[in-house]
């Protein structure tokens, strides 16, 4: 099950906050369509309705695949506690055979989702030129 959660956003322009949904974790077998919108980058994608300056909202998630048996972390921190690591073990043992990774930026999520493994235009990997990366407070 794909689990959202909303969190205030600064905007990178006018720095208005801005209630955004994220996602906890997104499961593609129930929610195939989250899949289109990770590959295009539109799922971490927001508008400001101040100033309409589109924004890079940066937040940790967990994309899964049953289908596939693939486990991605988006930790933009990078950082993963002993706790958090064994957890991970224990619970994908459980489940059987998963490839796990994990990955700091959106850009990284998005490549490895694209079909083929190909790489989508540089801007769109690396957020450049097209919108701004802030953080942001989780709430609810």
């Amino acid at each position: 099950m794909s689990i959202t959660a909303k969190a205030l956003a600064p905007c990178s322009r006018c720095g208005e906050k801005t209630e955004i949904t994220i996602y906890k974790s997104i499961n593609i077998s129930e929610n195939p369509e989250l899949k289109e919108k990770i590959r295009n980058g539109s799922l971490f994608i927001w508008e400001c309705p101040h100033c309409r300056q589109a924004n890079l909202a940066r937040y940790e998630t967990l994309y899964h695949d049953p289908e596939q048996k693939i486990m991605i972390w988006l930790m933009p921190s990078g950082e993963l506690s002993e706790t958090q690591m064994q957890a991970i073990a224990n619970h994908t043992r459980a489940m059987g055979n998963y490839r796990l990774r994990l990955v700091k930026d959106v850009g990284a999520l998005m490549e490895i989702c694209h079909k083929n493994g190909t790489c989508l235009p540089k801007w769109q990997c690396q957020g450049r030129n097209r919108v701004h990366a802030f953080p942001f407070s989780p709430y609810g």
